[in-house]
């Protein structure tokens, strides 16, 4: 039987919710054990009316280390931590997957996060980057022609 798990949010990006070294005003960027860069951050979409908005945690998987020997591509995925600032106007792409975890208290708890990474995912900024920020950098040398 067909299936299909797809979300499509417009909105601004709110704080991290960690403020350390990994972390922007924005975003947060981690790396997995096998070292896939990951940039999470919170997503607020506004209710059309109501003054109100709903937030969405978003993870954003870069690309495998694996299919990356030189870094070239996991280094240019981490640069996205620079630009996505409180604020932000994005796109995002993706599939929402629950996750379960067990508190300090021994409750079971259960969120659900959009994830963006493969086939139809995207992040697109729709505003203008800061004049702060420099672009980020051509990968023309990454090009082996």
């Amino acid at each position: 039987m067909p299936s299909l798990n797809q979300i499509l949010l417009i909105g601004r990006l709110t704080r991290a919710d960690r403020n350390d070294e990994t972390s922007t005003n924005g975003a947060e960027l981690r790396h997995t054990d096998s070292g896939r860069p990951v940039i999470r951050f919170r997503l607020a979409v506004d209710r059309p009316g109501t003054g109100q908005a709903d937030f969405f945690d978003v993870i954003w998987w870069g690309p495998s280390p694996d299919g990356d020997p030189d870094g070239v591509k996991c280094k240019r995925f981490e640069q996205h931590v620079h630009y996505l600032r409180k604020g932000r106007l994005l796109l995002v792409k993706g599939r929402m997957q629950a996750r379960s975890y067990e508190t300090q208290d021994g409750l079971r708890r259960q969120v659900w996060e959009v994830h963006v990474g493969g086939a139809g995912s995207q992040v697109v900024y729709l505003d203008r980057l800061p004049d702060e920020v420099p672009p980020l950098p051509d990968d023309d040398d990454a090009v082996p022609f």
